[in-house]
């Protein structure tokens, strides 16, 4: 399926691709990280989702992928639907030191 430009309304998203920002690549790293449908991501934690996949596939994920986490969450949790590069400030600002401690153990 492939990513949505614009989100689905909450109440019809079937499918992690129908949330903006979600294209095939993220939604199958929400489907190794064993979440079956878009209404798993509620009331999760991004950083740890972001956490799991950078541990499951051990390498360092580009942050942007958080960036996208924490959209879809926020999304599912009932905020509107926004750009991915939007909550890239809100991350630095509340997750800079947890990036960087994943960049250097998956990084060397």
């Amino acid at each position: 399926m492939k990513k949505s430009l614009h989100s689905t309304p909450r109440g019809e998203v079937a499918e992690f691709e129908q949330i903006k920002n979600i294209g095939p690549a993220l939604a199958d790293d929400f489907r190794r990280l064993k979440l079956k449908k878009p209404q798993d991501l509620i009331a999760k934690d991004p950083l740890d989702l972001y956490r799991k996949i950078c541990k499951t596939d051990k390498v360092f994920h580009d942050p942007c992928v958080l960036d996208c986490f924490i959209s879809a969450v926020e999304f599912m949790n009932g905020k509107p639907p926004k750009v991915w590069w939007s909550f890239t400030r809100q991350r630095k600002k509340l997750y800079a030191e947890e990036v960087q401690l994943l960049r250097q153990r998956y990084r060397g």
